[in-house]
């Protein structure tokens, strides 16, 4: 898989990103590690926190669907993959955008 694929996973406890960008804060951790589900050890830059959008996300047998609370819009759509959620596709919406009159 390409490091720029987004998982969804309403069960996780933690996330992880590629993307150092996707924190709010990130508190360098440079001596630990995390291990992946196939047993690899990876280093980790740091633990942050996420930053919370309030998107709602909803699952089905085989896809996934991400929609923007205040427009009602779909803005993301993904599929099953191997008992994964891989996300196809994310559009955003431009907040400036929506509060212009």
């Amino acid at each position: 898989m390409s490091s720029s694929i987004w998982i969804l996973d309403s069960g996780a406890s933690h996330h992880m990103s590629y993307d150092h960008k996707s924190f709010l804060s990130l508190n360098s951790k440079p001596s630990m590690s995390v291990m992946t589900a196939d047993g690899t050890l990876m280093p980790i830059a740091g633990i942050g926190q996420l930053c919370d959008s309030g998107y709602s996300v909803m699952f089905s047998s085989t896809h996934c669907y991400v929609q923007d609370p205040q427009s009602g819009r779909l803005i993301g759509t993904g599929r099953r993959h191997g008992g994964l959620y891989v996300l196809d596709e994310l559009k955003v919406p431009d907040t400036a955008a929506s509060t212009s009159t």
